[in-house]
């Protein structure tokens, strides 16, 4: 029961019911963790590129990682124009949303995890005979390759203002 493992995590067994525990990250020597179904390189390889291995023999603190940043930009460019009578006026307006997205499709994308921002490492079980976690399933699938689409493409508009 997931319950029980997070008062395992430090964290109450409510929140962890919600399979929302904090990673911990073991020593690598083999006396806290067996990997079970997962290569040692391959688990240690995530780790690095995570950066989780710097919080080897202890749990990594929620919060402790960001996103990548998004570069964003947005343009507006308005011409005012003579209206038909003296006191009227006219407007054309064109709004850019993601410009670099515009000149290359690779900028101004923004690729972060889903909400709310967890990702899963890996199954977690406890042997209470070795007291010692057991972890399967490592998950290296990279959340933040997860590009958002709708916030991620250029839109332009046109609007034309008449004042009268």
């Amino acid at each position: 029961d997931s319950g029980d493992l997070g008062r395992l995590f430090g964290e109450s067994s409510d929140f962890s019911r919600r399979e929302r525990m904090l990673f911990y990250v073991p020593k690598g020597d083999g006396s806290d963790v067996i990997l079970d179904g997962i290569a040692e390189e391959d688990f240690n390889a995530y780790l690095s590129k995570s950066g989780l291995d710097q919080y080897r023999g202890s749990i990594a603190p929620r919060n402790a990682f960001t996103g990548k940043w998004v570069d964003n930009i947005d343009m507006r460019i308005s011409q005012e124009l003579p209206g038909v009578k003296d006191d009227h006026r006219a407007r054309v307006v064109l709004d850019v949303e993601n410009v670099p997205n515009l000149i290359n499709k690779n900028w101004g994308q923004s690729a972060n995890p889903n909400f709310p921002y967890m990702i899963k490492a890996v199954d977690v079980d406890y042997d209470a005979d070795s007291g010692r976690y057991i972890y399967s399933n490592l998950d290296t699938d990279d959340a933040n390759s997860d590009i958002n689409l709708n916030e991620s493409v250029w839109r332009m508009q046109v609007s034309l203002y008449y004042d009268f």
